[in-house]
């Protein structure tokens, strides 16, 4: 029988959820472990922690075809305003300081959260 633990904090256990269990429940489930890759551009840049990868809670919007991303709150882990907001978990590259607005990241959706219209 699989056992799953999560970390305690809320938003440290959406973000191991989406990127650890759900994978593995798709997986044990026949499906493709891999979720969705989508890739938008920043609206808004961001600072982003040195030496470590970065998965950044963020919010989409579409406008004029294109899908586009700003951070939903701080980085911080107990920042649950930032968390409730959240549409996406967007990937920074962990030798990358700042996230400048004009660039592409690549995003995953978060459960129940839909790739909003224009």
């Amino acid at each position: 029988m699989p056992l799953f633990a999560l970390p305690g904090n809320p938003v440290s256990s959406l973000v191991s959820f989406q990127e650890f269990v759900l994978p593995a429940l798709r997986k044990l489930a026949g499906r493709s472990p891999e979720l969705p890759v989508l890739h938008a551009r920043v609206v808004d840049g961001w600072r982003s922690p040195a030496g470590r990868l970065q998965l950044a809670r963020v919010r989409l919007a579409r406008r004029d075809g294109e899908l586009q991303v700003s951070a939903s709150g701080g980085a911080g882990s107990h920042i649950l305003g930032g968390l409730a907001s959240a549409q996406a978990i967007a990937y920074v590259p962990a030798e990358q300081t700042r996230v400048e607005p004009g660039e592409v990241l690549a995003v995953r959706m978060l459960p129940g959260e839909i790739v909003p219209d224009e």
